[in-house]
């Protein structure tokens, strides 16, 4: 039924969760043993108050974001989900 309904479907939504990112190696923002809101409060790094009044670390946290970014592969569901994509009619 599931797959009758893909194929049917004219716009379809997919909503993962922190595993499709966790799998791949980037951590996640609450999980207790390796979340990143763990020990940092979440408003003194990444907000726009942040970046007004504590603009070093704000800094400092998206260049550690973006280099964990980079060091990311696409893992199984990545690639299911964009073969997916790539076999859908366009709009």
């Amino acid at each position: 039924m599931l797959e009758r309904w893909l194929k049917e479907s004219s716009y379809t939504v997919v909503f993962t969760g922190a595993g499709m990112s966790t799998e791949s190696g980037l951590p996640d923002f609450r999980s207790t043993k390796s979340g990143l809101w763990r020990t940092k409060n979440p408003q003194q790094l990444a907000s726009t108050y942040a970046m007004q009044h504590n603009r070093d670390e704000f800094i400092a946290f998206y260049q550690y974001r973006i280099r964990t970014l980079l060091e990311c592969q696409p893992h199984i569901g990545h690639t299911i989900l964009a073969n997916w994509q790539s076999t859908m009619p366009p709009f």
